[in-house]
């Protein structure tokens, strides 16, 4: 059975895991957007993708997009997106940078076989991991 936990990071953005036990070493690494971190690996339909890994060596991870705590409705979540951005704000460059900061923290303790990481997503979550995937070379 494939356990879920949340992992604290450095940067204040917790890592949301669902897979084999970290102390396994690197495994292969899925990066994994659509909802809350919680949400995205566990919440079907959203889960979907992970559902594919039960029982086989994958990791999953995910992070909560901005303003996609659980629970909260998807259209409200990209509302606020909205307001953010028209008061001039940017609610995605300081998650890029926080998120940026996760992955390289899951990857210096050693959890992620490098040369099988992907990054994807769900809709706004697929929006979120091609920005990752530009700002992290090492993805």
């Amino acid at each position: 059975m494939r356990e879920y936990q949340k992992i604290p990071t450095p940067s204040g953005l917790p890592l949301h895991h669902l897979g084999p036990p970290l102390e396994e070493g690197p495994l292969p690494t899925l990066f994994y957007f659509a909802l809350s971190g919680r949400e995205s690996l566990t919440l079907d339909p959203y889960n979907q993708p992970i559902q594919f890994f039960e029982g086989k060596k994958v990791r999953a991870f995910s992070l909560t997009l901005p303003h996609h705590s659980d629970g909260l409705p998807p259209n409200e979540s990209i509302a606020a997106w909205g307001r953010e951005m028209g008061a001039g704000r940017d609610p995605l460059a300081p998650f890029l940078k926080q998120a940026g900061e996760a992955i390289r923290f899951a990857l210096e303790q050693g959890w992620i076989d490098l040369d099988r990481l992907a990054l994807g997503g769900l809709s706004r979550g697929g929006f979120i991991a091609a920005h990752l995937a530009a700002h992290l070379p090492e993805a």
